[in-house]
């Protein structure tokens, strides 16, 4: 499994930070990911494919849970 690095997590949440702050599972963030339901990544690491997200990620996210009823 990738590492995130450093930099990248002193600046960014990874995607299991995100999902406990969430309270979603990793795999529930990745397909609403994936069917464009949430917004794509704040950014990528080309090299590992790790993906970071911003507190504004985190905000947008919150409120697409809270006009589908799902938020916690």
């Amino acid at each position: 499994m990738p590492k995130p690095k450093l930099k990248n997590t002193l600046k960014f949440h990874t995607t299991s930070q995100v999902s406990r702050l969430l309270s979603l599972s990793r795999y529930q963030i990745e397909l609403r990911i994936k069917q464009e339901v949430f917004p794509v990544p704040s950014s990528t690491d080309p090299d590992s494919g790790v993906r970071y997200f911003d507190e504004d990620w985190i905000s947008k996210a919150r409120e697409v849970l809270t006009k589908l009823n799902v938020a916690k």
